[in-house]
Order: structure tokens, then C-alpha cells, then sequence
């Protein structure tokens, strides 16, 4: 039987108790600037924005909190929550996904603008359809 309440947190909140979470789990006994992740999963938005970091956002600054709260992410949804730069930058691994038609400009500017390249990627064909300097490999 529902007790009828409903809770509402805002994305400052829900990014703070995240953050709070990672605190507990990495630091519990050491002191650390920011959480190493073994391996970090990430897809890529037609805009080339990852998680939710956006090409030139205010956000991308950050560089104290782990998680942080976007509220004007210039796509929908404009309210979300994120790991910010420096913990995602500190992973062992950062892999990004890129599928379908919509991420062939991005991933044109990624492979052929070597300063804008990423690590690493899993993308399919529809995805690298016509982008140059791309080399398919197999897992």
C-alpha cells in the first residue's frame, strides 16, 4: 500500500547524494582528489557532448566536484546530472560508443581533426559511413 508522498529533488541534490556516494565508496580510508574508475563507458551526442558535457558549457570548467548539476543543457533533457571532466579524465579506460547516421559528423571532425580525437571507440557502420582515417578492427 503507497503511502501517497511524493519527493521531488532537484538535480543539485540528486548530484550532491551521488556525489556523496562516490565519496563513501572511494575514499573511504585515503584521501583522493577525484575516483579512478576502472573503465568508463561513455556514447557520444550528434554534438559531440559525452555524459553531460557540452562543446563549450561552463561546466567543462569544473574542476572540484565529481558529480555535478547541468540545468541548461542546450538539448533535451535540459536538467541532468553528470560526472564531471576531472573524474571522467582519471579513469584507467575511457571508451566511447557512437551509433547511427547522426553521429557521422562528429565522428567526422573526431578522425579527421586529430586535436579533437578520442581514445577510443565502438561505432557502427552507419555511424562511420564515409569518415576518412577511421580503421575498423574487430573485439
Amino acid at each position: 500500500m503507497g503511502t501517497g508522498v511524493v519527493y521531488v529533488y532537484s538535480q543539485v541534490e540528486i548530484a550532491d547524494a551521488y556525489e556523496q556516494t562516490l565519496v563513501r565508496c572511494f575514499a573511504a580510508k585515503d584521501s583522493v582528489k577525484v575516483p579512478v574508475f576502472d573503465l568508463v563507458l561513455l556514447e557520444a551526442g550528434p554534438d559531440g557532448h559525452t555524459a553531460a558535457l557540452f562543446p563549450g558549457h561552463e561546466l567543462l570548467r569544473e574542476d572540484s566536484a565529481w558529480v555535478a548539476a547541468i540545468e541548461d543543457a542546450p538539448v533535451v533533457p535540459q536538467k541532468r546530472i553528470t560526472l564531471t571532466l576531472p573524474v571522467l579524465t582519471h579513469a584507467n579506460y575511457v571508451v566511447f560508443v557512437a551509433t547511427g547516421e547522426g553521429k557521422r559528423d562528429v565522428l567526422k571532425r573526431v578522425f579527421e581533426v586529430p586535436e579533437e580525437g578520442l581514445p577510443s571507440w565502438f561505432v557502427d557502420d552507419k555511424a562511420i559511413e564515409g569518415v576518412q582515417g577511421f580503421v575498423k578492427g574487430t573485439l
